[in-house]
């Protein structure tokens, strides 16, 4: 073989090698084939619109309009419009109550060697917090802002991030507030506030400001309901405390749920009692208005196949409280407390942001039971 057939074959050979390692890296199908596929994300929270217009996006996605049963993952953000309200129940059984202009995003929301890990960043408006009790040293509730970071460990809590300042109220529990940089920290003690501006150390904690108007309902039962005229419910369920309502508190006395709710709008109170006795069940709501005595109305929950119904209508006349019970027909059409009854699985692996949002709706994916702490009471109801 002469000298250029030589360099030919060496040639040939040279580009066959060169094929065969593009061929091996370069093809799509190839390369494919040896990727493993992407678990699935897991279920993070389960969302439910109290009212209004609620919008909802995963991790890089547009947003899109929500409805009730929606799951969430992380990276999942929840917009409210100006006049809706939503909850986040998380998949340990905390919840977070959104009111109207508010966005939220879940960070982080995982299992970790027994121990709950959530972080959620709030960009604008005011959130209500009831978190789960937090059992390892490990575990770790925080919500972020552009200028502070709340953590807490069992307790219940409101965030409010407006032009640039984040105030934290605790209404039970300690919240441990710091700016953005974490370089200065105060504790927040049940019944006050701090407030944080941007690139400023926290303000010393201060008495949170006395509610305008406080609403009790009271019923001799081991579970009861009560819908505020906002449509968010609070009271005891499958032995859980439910508390949507903003600084909501609600105990147990000697077999009588006592639900005390601050600074409510006029409306329509109805009460949803499970009993299993065809009796009716007497049923109790104080007003008291700042600067006027307290006024008691009496009511009876009628008792129905599973459950008994009350309810009362508040209004403001000639600026004093006028309370009256509804008729049997007007209780009737009360609403229903929207409370979602089932559980969301513990996220074994926290899929990272960059994730694509899975399915608004999930077969299985359920909303999470697990039992939390009584807030702080209040004292019962008195009479005028």
């Amino acid at each position: 073989m002469g000298r250029p057939t030589r360099v030919a074959v060496i040639a040939l050979c040279l580009g066959l090698c060169v094929a065969t390692v593009l061929d091996v890296s370069g093809a799509p199908g190839a390369a494919q084939a040896q990727t493993p596929a992407r678990a699935a994300p897991q279920p993070a929270a389960i969302l439910t619109v109290i009212s209004g217009a609620v919008l909802m996006r995963g991790a890089g996605a547009e947003f899109s309009s929500a409805t009730d049963g929606s799951v969430l993952y992380v990276g999942s953000t929840v917009r409210t419009s100006a006049d809706a309200r939503a909850i986040i129940t998380l998949f340990e059984g905390s919840t977070v109550e959104l009111e109207p202009a508010s966005d939220i995003t879940i960070e982080e929301a995982t299992m970790r060697g027994g121990s709950t890990i959530v972080e959620l960043a709030q960009s604008l408006g005011r959130s209500w917090h009831v978190v789960t009790h937090l059992t390892t040293a490990d575990s770790r509730y925080e919500v972020k802002t552009p200028a502070a970071t709340a953590s807490v460990r069992g307790t219940a809590f409101e965030v409010m991030v407006e032009d640039g300042a984040t105030t934290v109220t605790t209404t039970e529990g300690r919240v441990a507030t710091a700016d953005a940089a974490a370089t200065s920290e105060v504790l927040v003690l049940p019944d006050q506030t701090t407030t944080v501006h941007a690139n400023s150390a926290p303000e010393p904690p201060r008495s949170a400001p006395a509610a305008q108007r406080v609403v009790t309902v009271s019923a001799l039962s081991e579970s009861s309901l009560v819908v505020d005229p906002l449509g968010r419910a609070n009271g005891f369920r499958d032995g859980r405390v439910v508390a949507q309502t903003p600084g909501a508190r609600v105990r147990m006395q000697d077999g009588t749920i006592v639900v005390t709710l601050p600074n409510v709008p006029d409306g329509v109170f109805g009460t949803t009692i499970a009993t299993s006795a065809g009796a009716p069940v007497p049923v109790f709501t104080t007003v008291t208005d700042a600067g006027e005595d307290p006024v008691t109305i009496g009511s009876a929950a009628q008792a129905g196949d599973a459950s008994a119904r009350s309810g009362v209508e508040l209004r403001t006349v000639n600026d004093k409280p006028d309370v009256r019970a509804l008729t049997a027909d007007e209780t009737k059409e009360l609403p229903d407390a929207k409370v979602s009854p089932n559980k969301v699985s513990a996220p074994q692996k926290t899929p990272r942001a960059s994730d694509p949002l899975a399915p608004t709706s999930q077969p299985g994916a359920q909303p999470a039971v697990t039992p939390r702490r009584s807030v702080v009471p209040s004292p019962p109801p008195t009479g005028r």
